[in-house]
Formats: structure tokens, C-alpha cells, sequence
């Protein structure tokens, strides 16, 4: 079985269309500042879009910790400082620069997006019959036994991965699935109630979620309980995974679309 056997066809503009209104704000928003102001003062205000660009690339960095966002940092960080000293011939650095960044929203958000999809084709791999539909509910999914730190332990491996985008909550942490992860990851109100989520207590018990929207990708109406049931057991059989020293084999197996 390959990895859209049971969803429908992924649709891939979105990301696209995103990145090139980008690129197309970034340099009218250059060249306006460079047409207005004194090669100084456009030097100045540049430097300051790029300090705070630096500065968003650092919370990336703080909320991910992923270690791809260090080296783009840095290059933002002396761009910025280039403009900031008047040096010359700033202006062809960040021509360079939003190649990268650029290409590093592709990066993520398109590794995110095959992750998920991975993760609900999965999910679905056991399920034949098509009875029962949506529930707008959480389901339970069964029980684990783990600590608070093996629980947090767990949950920076899924961030690590691109597997999910972990919540932290009060009684423990919700797995979440958006289809957004570059949003996501700079939502800092925790409004993650919209999205396809497994939610794992600090005392063991697992629950499943899956939003309307993500159900709908299904070609087929799925058996509702079965589907969260496998959604549940997948992810107890990473946490197993982890808890017993393997963890780094769940990025293997999600690239062959193995289950445990």
C-alpha cells in the first residue's frame, strides 16, 4: 500500500501561492525604501526589517528547537549589521537571503504537510469498513504508563521530527496536527482546539481528536472510532518506541510508511 492509498490527492498551493506573495512584498517593500529615503537612511530602515526578521527567526528557533533555523539566523544577524554600517553593495546580499528563507519555509512547511499526511494515512492503513462517520468529539484511545519527564522527553522527539507541534497543557500534552505549521509554530496563544490533535495525560490516559476538515481527506467515510482508535495506537507505539531508547527509528519507519 502506498502513502495515498486512503486519502485523496494532497494539493500543494497553498505553500506556493504563500511564498511568492512573499518574495513579491519583500522586494516592492525594498524598492519603495530605497526610491523614498537617502541611500543612508534606506540603509538604516533595512537594517531594522532585518533585525526583526532575526528576531522571529530566533523564537522559531526557541519554540522548534530546530537547529536548521541557527545558520539562516546568523546570516540575517550580519545582513542586518551590513545595512546598519552603511556598507556597500548591502542591497545584493538580501537578494541571496530570501533565496534562503524562502526556501526554508518551503522546508518546513512542505515537511510538515508530508508528515501528517503520513501520519493519517497510517492511521487509516487498518480500517476497511465505512461505518459510523465523523464525531465532532475527542475519543479515548487507551492508557499508557510513563513519568512527567518521559512525557516531555516525547513530546521535543515528535517536535524534532516535524511529527507534531506539542501543547503543552495543564494535566499534560496535546500532539497537535495543523495544516499550518509555520503558523502554528508562531501561535503563541495555544488556540490549537481547530486542529487534529492526540492529547496524552501526565497520568497516562490518551485521547484522539480529528477535526472535520482532516476527516474529509479521506476518499472514503472511515469507521469514526476505529480511525481515532488507530490514530491512538500509533502513537502509544512511538511513545513505546521512544520510552525504550528507539525513538530515532520513527523517522525511518514514517519515510517507508511502516507502522510498530
Amino acid at each position: 500500500m502506498n502513502s495515498i492509498d486512503k486519502l485523496k490527492p494532497a494539493v500543494g498551493l497553498r505553500i506556493i501561492i504563500i511564498c511568492v506573495l512573499f518574495i513579491a512584498v519583500f522586494i516592492t517593500g525594498f524598492a519603495i525604501i530605497q526610491t523614498l529615503l537617502t541611500e543612508t537612511d534606506a540603509n538604516k530602515v533595512s537594517g531594522i526589517i532585518y533585525l526583526v526578521i532575526t528576531l522571529t527567526l530566533v523564537i522559531g528557533f526557541l519554540k522548534s528547537k530546530h537547529s536548521v533555523f541557527i545558520p539562516v539566523t546568523f546570516l540575517n544577524m550580519s545582513i542586518a549589521l551590513s545595512f546598519l554600517v552603511n556598507m556597500e553593495k548591502a542591497m545584493i546580499i538580501p537578494n541571496v537571503l530570501l533565496l534562503v528563507i524562502t526556501a526554508y519555509i518551503f522546508y518546513f512547511d512542505f515537511r510538515h504537510n508530508i508528515m501528517k499526511r503520513k501520519i493519517l494515512e497510517l492511521a487509516a492503513r487498518p480500517i476497511d469498513d465505512t461505518q459510523n462517520g465523523f464525531t465532532d468529539r475527542p475519543y479515548p484511545a487507551g492508557k499508557i504508563t510513563c513519568s512527567k519527564g518521559e512525557l516531555h522527553g516525547f513530546a521535543h522527539l515528535m517536535r524534532k521530527l516535524l511529527i507534531t507541534v506539542p501543547v503543552m497543557e495543564e494535566n499534560g500534552i496535546s500532539f497537535s496536527l495543523p495544516d499550518d505549521w509555520f503558523k502554528r509554530l508562531y501561535n503563541t496563544f495555544g488556540h490549537y482546539t481547530h486542529e487534529s490533535r492526540i492529547s496524552i495525560q501526565y497520568s497516562g490516559e490518551v485521547s484522539v481528536h480529528i477535526t472535520s476538515t482532516d476527516y474529509k481527506k479521506y476518499k472514503n467515510a472511515l469507521t469514526f472510532d476505529r480511525l481515532c482508535d488507530s490514530m491512538g495506537a500509533l502513537f502509544i507505539g512511538y511513545f513505546e518506541q521512544f520510552r525504550e531508547g528507539e525513538g530515532d527509528l520513527i523517522k525511518d519507519q514514517l519515510k517507508t510508511n511502516h507502522t510498530i
